[in-house]
């Protein structure tokens, strides 16, 4: 349950799976399906501002702090900083905000890993544009968008590899040959596993992409 809970958010045909740890005495009806924890990057950050206590102050803007990025503290990754945050669903998204120090003032943006489907127009996840409330107070209006895929993360902390390895090729990621029994295919996956590769999900084609855990 642990590893489930902090390894989200997860995803149903891109839609947002809200998790919640049901204790001893809780209603399960009566547990508020309304907070997630995601990872959330925060990019053009000078580096000066990656600290724990900056990390603290920005995630407790987006929402509720809850740690950084272990890799960070260590300082083995300074493209961005990378926050573990506790988001209401129910508020809109934040796209960035800005930061001084001294005279010096300054915009970072905000991109979300594993960002489900959520409203271009009104930032919320819980619907898409089309069922956007402001589409039906605009119909007879042009629906203007302020916001897009660009908040979506690319990465995090599982990197994709693209390796001169057979194991990996740029594109679609590895072709399952006609023919080839799940037998094979399984004893395949497991020397991929010996390798440090990690199979995120299979398609007619073949898997869809590889990462290193």
């Amino acid at each position: 349950m642990k590893r489930v809970l902090e390894n989200g958010p997860w995803l149903f045909e891109q839609k947002l799976l809200v998790l919640h740890e049901i204790k001893s005495g809780d209603i399960p009806l009566r547990v508020p399906l309304t907070m997630t924890e995601f990872w959330v990057q925060i990019h053009n950050v000078s580096y000066d501002f990656m600290t724990l206590e900056a990390a603290q102050r920005i995630g407790n803007y987006l929402g509720k702090f809850v740690k950084i990025d272990d890799n960070q503290l260590e300082g083995r990754c300074n493209a961005y900083l990378r926050n573990r945050i506790t988001l209401d669903i129910g508020r809109p998204l934040k796209k960035g905000t800005k930061l001084r120090k001294g005279s010096r003032e300054f915009w970072v943006d905000f991109k979300y890993e594993k960002l489900s489907r959520f409203c271009f127009v009104c930032r919320l996840i819980r619907h898409t544009d089309r069922y956007s409330p402001m589409a039906y107070e605009q119909r007879t209006k042009e629906l203007v968008k302020h916001f897009g895929p660009e908040l979506r993360a690319r990465g995090g902390e599982f990197t994709q590899l693209w390796a001169t390895s057979g194991w990996c090729r740029k594109g679609m990621g590895l072709q399952v040959r006609t023919g080839q029994t799940w037998e094979m295919r399984g004893q395949r996956d497991s020397k991929a596993r010996e390798k440090g590769l990690m199979l995120l999900g299979m398609g007619v084609e073949g898997i869809q992409r590889l990462s290193c855990y």
